[in-house]
């Protein structure tokens, strides 16, 4: 009875992280990486390659890694506590999860400040055909666009990853493209209210 209460106690708790992954763990944060693959693991572990998916998934039960997808794991760091309940901002995922790569539609409406109209949905342009995927609870929505159309985009930054994004005048002409993607082309008007670059957006709609 007392030790089946003492199991239903610590049900959700993180557990022991072990040598083995107190190594892995240590040489991520000091990379400052938030994200990371299998193979990553592999490079850090060179002598115990073979241990890695078992170490990799007793972590995860363990609650100091999440899975994102196969391969892809996010680090649920000390300060998240016994009970890990963290979110790293989504556009560290998209950094992580594809290339090449821009965020994109409405998510960069929301980031230059043009609308603040939410959405569930995290908006990744690429030149690949990919399905959706489902982290966390956000959706991550891939647009495939042609390579003649792969452009316009700036690195930004949060905190230690970058990421790419598409600048305010690309991000206007590829709503007015697929406006299905931007929640309506009364979000995309907004734009002009904003100090926009004439001339840069008409190379954008000019492109072939």
């Amino acid at each position: 009875m007392g030790n089946n209460n003492r199991l239903h106690i610590n049900k959700g708790f993180r557990k022991g992280l072990g040598n083995l992954g107190s190594e892995l763990l240590s040489v991520l944060s000091s990379e400052h990486k938030e994200v990371f693959t299998i193979n990553d693991a592999k490079k850090i572990l060179t002598k115990k390659k073979s241990n890695v998916p078992k170490l990799l998934y007793d972590l995860a039960v363990n609650k100091w890694i999440v899975k994102i997808e196969r391969g892809k794991y996010l680090i649920l760091p000390l300060e998240a506590g016994l009970r890990p309940k963290y979110r790293t901002h989504p556009f560290v995922i998209a950094e992580n999860i594809i290339s090449p790569y821009y965020i994109g539609f409405l998510s960069a409406l929301n980031y230059h400040g043009i609308t603040e109209q939410p959405s569930p949905n995290i908006f990744i342009v690429t030149t690949k055909k990919r399905k959706r995927l489902v982290f966390q609870s956000e959706e991550y929505v891939f647009v495939c666009l042609a390579e003649k159309r792969f452009l316009g985009f700036n690195e930004e930054w949060i905190n230690n990853t970058k990421f790419n994004i598409s600048d305010k005048e690309k991000t206007v002409v590829d709503c007015l493209f697929i406006p299905d993607y931007c929640g309506g082309l009364t979000e995309v008007v907004k734009a002009f209210r904003e100090k926009l670059d004439y001339d840069k957006l008409y190379d954008y709609l000019n492109l072939p």
